[in-house]
C-alpha cells in the first residue's frame, strides 16, 4: 500500500537588493531573483510577489528602502506565508533590523527562506543563528566602510582626484587628460567673469557656442557657478576641510580661483548672482556632545538641531535659531565696538599683505636655522628677533583680513550704532561672511534638565585666529 504525500503550497515573497547601481545594470538583481525563483520552485511553492530595492544600503540607517517597507506591510497583512532572499545580508545588515524582521515573521506565522544561508527562524535557535549571521554581516559592512575611508584619505593625501559622480567639464573621465575645446571655453568664461561680466551674459555665451554641460543639458546660472567656484578646476582636492594640491593639470590658477571667490561675493551683493540660500551661522554651529554639524530645522520656531546620524547624538541637542543669532550678534557688536583699528590704505590689496606674511614667515624659518642649526646668534637675540617677526606677521594678517572685508563689503570695526545700522542693511551672505571671519566654530552643549528657557552657559563662541589677532592688537 503506497503512502501518499501532500505538499502544502506556500505563498512566497521574494526580496532582492543592491547597494549601488549607478548604471542601472539589472544583471545583479536578476541573478538574485532567478536563484530565489528556482529555490522556491524546487520546493513546490509559488512566488506571488517580488520586491526590489536599488541603490539602497541595508547598513545606513538614513537610507530608505521603500520596497522593504512594502514587504513588511504585506507580511503583517498576511499577503504571503514566507519570504525568500538570496543571502541574509540582502535583507538586513544590522542586528536590530534582523531581530525586528524575525519578530514580525514569528508574529505572522511566516518563515524565512535563504538560498545561500540555511536559516530556520521558526525556532529560537534559528533566530539566534539568524542574529549571529547578521551581526557578522554588520561587522563586515563597518570594516568595508573603514577601508574605503582609509583609501580615500590616502588618495587625497597623494593629491589624486575624486573620481565619483559625473565627469568634470574640461576633463575626460578620471581626470586622465583635458578636453581642449571645453578648457578653452571654460577659460574664456573665467576671463569674462574676472573682467566684469555677469553670470547671465556668460551663460548666454556658452549656449551660443552650442557647448552643452557634461550632463548633456544647456548651461544655466547654477551649473556655471558650481563649475566656476569648484576647487577641482584649480587643481585642488578638498578632503575633510583641507585643501590639497592635486596631481592633475589645473584649468585655472589658484590665484585666479581666489579672485573668482572675491568676485562672487561682490556679484551676489549687487544682485548679479542668485543669493545663497544659507542661514547666518550655516556650517559654524557644532554639537557639543558628538561634534557633528547642526542643521536648521524649519519648524515653529526654527532651531539648530544635531542631525540624527549613526555617529551623532541622534538629534538630542537643539537650540532656538533666533536666540542663538541674537547672542552671536550681541557678542559680535561688543567685540568690534571695542577695537581701535586704522583703515587700510586704498592702494593696498589682500594679495600684498599675503606676500608680507609669506616673506616674514620665511625670515622666521631662516632665523630658526641660524639659532638652532648654525648657532650663530644667542638665545636673547633669537627671542627679540622672533617677537619682532611674529608681530609683523600678525599685523600683516590683520591688515589682510581688514582689506578683504573692505573689498567684499563685510562688517568692519566701528561704533556700536554704526555696526547695528550696517547689520540691518546687510543680507544673509554678508552676515555669514562676517561670522566666518569672526568665529572658527560655535559649540552648543546639551540642555540641562533643571534649566528652562534659553541657557547662555551652554553656548561656546570660539573666536577665529584672525579675530584673536585683532583683539590682541586693539588692546595694545
Amino acid at each position: 500500500m503506497g503512502v501518499s504525500t501532500t505538499v502544502i503550497l506556500v505563498r512566497v515573497a521574494v526580496y532582492a537588493r543592491v547597494s549601488l547601481d549607478r548604471d542601472g545594470d539589472a544583471r545583479t538583481i536578476e541573478r538574485q531573483l532567478d536563484s530565489c525563483r528556482q529555490y522556491v520552485e524546487n520546493r513546490g511553492h509559488e512566488v506571488v510577489v517580488e520586491f526590489v530595492d536599488r541603490n539602497a544600503s541595508a547598513y545606513n540607517r538614513r537610507v530608505e528602502r521603500p520596497q522593504f517597507e512594502r514587504m513588511r506591510t504585506g507580511l503583517r497583512n498576511g499577503w504571503f506565508d514566507a519570504v525568500c532572499v538570496w543571502k541574509l545580508d540582502r535583507l538586513a545588515r544590522r542586528v536590530t533590523t534582523a531581530f525586528l524582521i524575525a519578530a514580525e515573521l514569528q508574529a505572522a506565522g511566516a518563515i524565512l527562506m535563504c538560498v545561500e544561508d540555511q536559516v530556520d527562524t521558526s525556532t529560537g535557535m534559528g533566530q539566534a543563528i539568524f542574529g549571529l549571521m547578521v551581526a557578522m554581516a554588520e561587522n563586515e559592512a563597518e570594516s568595508i566602510g573603514k577601508r574605503v575611508k582609509a583609501a580615500r584619505a590616502q588618495e587625497a593625501a597623494l593629491g589624486k582626484p575624486s573620481t565619483g559622480g559625473r565627469r568634470c567639464f574640461g576633463y575626460t573621465p578620471g581626470f586622465k587628460q583635458q578636453v581642449p575645446e571645453e578648457v578653452a571655453l571654460g577659460r574664456r568664461a573665467v576671463s569674462l567673469i574676472l573682467h566684469g561680466s555677469n553670470a547671465p551674459a556668460v551663460v548666454k555665451m556658452l549656449n551660443d557656442e552650442d557647448m552643452l554641460t557634461t550632463e548633456g543639458n544647456p548651461w544655466c546660472i547654477r551649473t556655471l557657478t558650481r563649475w566656476l567656484y569648484s576647487p577641482t578646476i584649480a587643481g585642488l582636492r578638498v578632503y575633510e576641510g583641507r585643501q590639497i594640491v592635486g596631481i592633475w593639470d589645473p584649468i585655472i590658477t589658484i590665484h585666479e580661483r581666489e579672485r573668482l571667490l572675491i568676485r562672487a561675493g561682490s556679484m551676489r551683493h549687487n544682485g548679479l548672482l542668485p543669493p545663497q540660500r544659507r542661514w547666518m551661522l550655516s556650517g559654524l554651529v557644532r554639537c557639543g556632545v558628538c561634534g557633528e554639524e547642526m542643521r536648521v530645522l524649519r519648524i515653529d520656531p526654527p532651531s539648530y538641531r544635531c542631525r540624527a546620524s549613526p555617529k551623532s547624538c541622534r538629534g538630542r541637542v537643539e537650540v532656538t535659531l533666533h536666540n542663538l543669532h541674537a547672542l552671536v550678534e550681541t557678542e559680535l557688536f561688543r567685540f568690534l565696538s571695542t577695537m581701535r583699528l586704522q583703515p587700510v590704505r586704498s592702494d593696498d590689496s589682500p594679495e600684498a599683505f599675503t606676500k608680507q606674511v609669506k616673506r616674514n614667515r620665511r625670515r622666521l624659518e631662516d632665523l630658526k636655522t641660524t639659532r638652532f642649526v648654525l648657532d650663530e646668534i644667542t638665545a636673547e637675540e633669537w627671542v627679540v628677533t622672533r617677537d619682532q617677526l611674529s608681530e609683523r606677521i600678525d599685523t600683516a594678517r590683520l591688515a589682510r583680513a581688514v582689506a578683504e572685508c573692505e573689498r567684499t563689503g563685510t562688517l568692519l570695526p566701528g561704533r556700536r550704532d554704526q555696526l547695528e545700522a550696517w547689520w540691518e542693511r546687510a543680507n544673509t551672505v554678508q552676515k555669514r561672511t562676517t561670522c566666518v571671519h569672526a568665529f572658527s566654530s560655535i559649540v552648543v552643549g546639551q540642555r540641562s534638565v533643571r534649566t528652562s528657557g534659553f541657557d547662555v552657559d551652554r553656548i561656546a563662541l570660539n573666536w577665529s585666529p584672525e579675530a584673536k589677532c585683532r583683539a590682541a592688537i586693539a588692546a595694545r
